[in-house]
């Protein structure tokens, strides 16, 4: 099978509620290369960095605009969160990549 395709299979999705009926799927896909280009690109500010680890760890939700359209998985909209939602992201994104312990 190849070590990039089973990473590519592994299945280590984790769900995580929010507030509401709203919940988003975290699953520690990001590369070394991939964690490293985010870093270079926000140099001035690691705040900057976890929002890209998020955006590209997290793999759906249900947040919706007023219409009811289920939004992107953007930078922009993981900014947009509340700092309680964005802290429960955020720590199960370190811990699914093992940067943080669970808890």
């Amino acid at each position: 099978m190849g070590y990039k395709k089973s990473l590519e299979k592994e299945s280590n999705v984790r769900k995580i509620e929010l507030t509401g009926n709203y919940f988003v799927d975290v699953a520690p896909k990001v590369s070394y290369a991939e964690a490293r280009v985010l870093s270079q690109q926000s140099k001035d500010s690691p705040e900057d960095m976890n929002i890209g680890l998020i955006a590209k760890c997290v793999v759906a939700w249900n947040l919706d605009d007023d219409e009811g359209v289920t939004l992107p998985i953007t930078p922009e909209n993981v900014e947009a969160l509340s700092l309680g939602d964005f802290s429960k992201i955020q720590m199960a994104v370190l811990e699914s990549l093992g940067l943080q312990k669970k808890e």
